[in-house]
């Protein structure tokens, strides 16, 4: 007996020796983290530019990591190190940042990630002449240009799985006002999404690339609101002859408001019709009434209301294109100088269209997920560079398909999060 009592607190050490050598950067991030910040001036603020670094760790409870009907649940710590530049080239500004997404699960190794994180993007000065970011001026220019490269590691809540893929996306717009009443603008843009693993049902994911192309047309209202209509073209598409996924092409019109639209509420709000067209005479193209509406009200001196709207198409990497709609409520109050909360509920459904064999069963064009859910974050200034910050989110998935998509998802963390 002796001897099974003596395996089983060797067991126990092992593994508690192998959780303290995982964990054990941990220490190391937060002790010169607490003991070494004094000020929150930036690193560097030089005539060659301004340097700030931002550090965030995060003990995370998951109840469902991957968001499915297996509702396998873990403990998670993650290391988020940013680093972020900024410098003035006459008319334009220059931001750039660089760091990375570090996460260690308890008892699913596998999944461990570390994501390194890139992105730069280019904007209008104020003050310069014939080029503004006030995009309501008459006469003005205004431009920007982003790029995302960054390594991602998420759980996907309409895929019902933990995703690993690379992103690279640029994004470039310019709008020109060439009266006090009427402005036009256009962009493009790109994304590619290459994903790293298998889905959980063992089927590998397509990598998605898709272009994006967009004009706009501007009644200029008011200083303060337009009123636009707008013209999307997008591009869905999987390089590769391995691939399955069949591309697909949305045309999408909308008219809208952006801006204050009363003294106390502001935000965008669109409406507008899409079609959907595949890459194959045998599928039949889709259409439906879209919308989008993002919307805040100041309803006290420290209480504000939040709404948002959308229901819109999107690619799946599982060959399904999803007609998403989403519907979500916030308040959002300041207690004090140092501590603020939001209180938030949402309501949506996915509507999925997939044609090809996708796990248990042969046609899931009849498929619909509803998700309820509910969110609670505190966020609290201990200091001038150290905030505090709890979040709590549970969600439900009811899926049209019974209880092989159907789960119930627990979150809370508790974060750290220093800047300087």
């Amino acid at each position: 007996m002796d001897e099974t009592v003596n395996s089983s607190a060797k067991k126990k050490l092992v593994k508690m020796l192998y959780f303290m050598g995982r964990f054990s950067w941990v220490l190391a991030v937060l002790i010169p983290i607490l003991t070494c910040l004094r000020t929150t001036h930036a690193v560097v603020e030089k005539s060659l530019g301004r340097i700030n670094v931002q550090a965030t760790i995060e003990g995370v409870y998951d109840s469902n990591i991957f968001s499915s009907s297996s509702e396998e649940g873990d403990f998670l710590v993650r290391f988020l190190p940013l680093a972020k530049y900024s410098k003035r080239l006459g008319p334009i500004i220059v931001d750039g940042g660089v760091g990375g997404n570090f996460g260690r699960y308890f008892n699913n190794s596998n999944e461990d990630f570390s994501d390194p994180v890139t992105n730069f993007s280019i904007r209008m000065a104020e003050d310069f002449g014939l080029f503004s970011v006030d995009k309501r001026t008459a006469g003005k220019i205004q431009f920007g240009f982003d790029t995302d490269i960054s390594q991602r590691t998420e759980t996907n809540e309409q895929l019902q799985d933990l995703i690993s893929y690379t992103l690279y996306s640029a994004d470039f717009s310019l709008r020109y006002n060439h009266s006090p009443k009427f402005g036009v603008s256009g962009d493009v843009q790109y994304s590619f999404r290459d994903y790293q693993q298998l889905s959980s049902q063992g089927i590998p994911y397509s990598n998605i690339e898709t272009y994006t192309y967009g004009a706009s047309a501007y009644y200029i209202y008011s200083p303060k609101l337009d009123l636009f209509f707008r013209y999307q073209y997008q591009i869905n598409e999987s390089p590769g002859t391995e691939s399955n996924f069949i591309s697909n092409h949305l045309n999408n019109f909308s008219i809208g408001a952006d801006g204050q639209l009363t003294p106390k509420l502001d935000g965008t709000i669109s409406f507008g019709y899409g079609v959907l067209d595949y890459g194959s005479t045998e599928v039949d193209s889709q259409d439906s009434i879209l919308f989008h509406a993002g919307l805040n009200w100041a309803w006290r001196e420290k209480t504000k209301i939040g709404l948002m709207m959308d229901k819109s198409f999107s690619p799946s990497p599982q060959d399904q294109v999803m007609l998403s709609t989403t519907f979500s409520a916030q308040i959002s109050q300041r207690f004090t100088k140092r501590v603020a909360g939001t209180l938030a509920a949402n309501y949506g459904f996915v509507d999925f269209s997939s044609f090809r064999e996708f796990g248990p069963h042969n046609v899931r064009s009849d498929r619909v997920d509803d998700r309820y859910g509910v969110s609670l974050n505190i966020l609290s200034n201990f200091t001038s560079y150290l905030n505090g910050r709890f979040s709590y989110a549970y969600s439900t998935t009811a899926s049209g398909y019974g209880d092989e998509f159907s789960n119930d998802r627990h979150l809370a963390s508790i974060s750290l999060i220093v800047q300087y």
